[in-house]
């Protein structure tokens, strides 16, 4: 019996010493961005009205957010890391993180997203542009929880044409 349980631990070190350390992401289920509507036109300098609503998949008390702007739709296996965050260079603009309060939870830090985000002007994107408007959503506490379940990321994204008034 000894023998067997000193294998297995020397086989469970092996396989952890020779595992990733950064292991791909988990893909979860995401929600739906409300506003700005599929196709809507954004104003450079200018807030736009900004709703998502999350999927909540894992039931979690309160749903992580991280909200972006880029030239192309992002595809999870490529651009989405294992922090939940977009990978560098796959996006023009984070407009920021935010955790939005489910169940009819209290505000906490970070707070929800605001009813609107300021969009900047983006000097190297032309006038009646296409871009996308991204939400990567967190879900935490999926069955049987952490630590033996890893966060999992949903990916949604939102086509908007941004224009100038220049």
């Amino acid at each position: 019996m000894r023998f067997l349980t000193g294998t297995f631990t020397t086989l469970a070190l092996l396989a952890s010493a020779f595992s990733p350390a950064n292991a791909a992401p988990s893909q979860g289920a995401h929600g739906v961005t409300v506003r700005p509507a599929d196709g809507e036109t954004v104003v450079a300098g200018a807030p736009f009205p900004f709703e998502y609503a999350p999927a909540n998949a894992c039931h979690d008390g309160y749903t992580p957010i991280g909200v972006y702007i880029g030239r192309e739709a992002p595809s999870f296996e490529k651009d989405v890391q294992d922090n939940g965050h977009l990978r560098p260079g796959s996006f023009i603009f984070q407009f920021g993180d935010w955790l939005i309060p489910n169940f009819g939870l209290p505000p906490s830090q970070p707070p929800p997203p605001p009813p609107a985000i300021f969009l900047p002007e983006f000097p190297n994107v032309a006038n009646n542009t296409k871009l996308y408007l991204t939400v990567v959503e967190t879900s935490i506490n999926c069955p049987p929880g952490p630590p033996a379940v890893s966060p999992k990321y949903g990916l949604e994204t939102t086509s908007v044409v941004y224009v100038t008034l220049v």
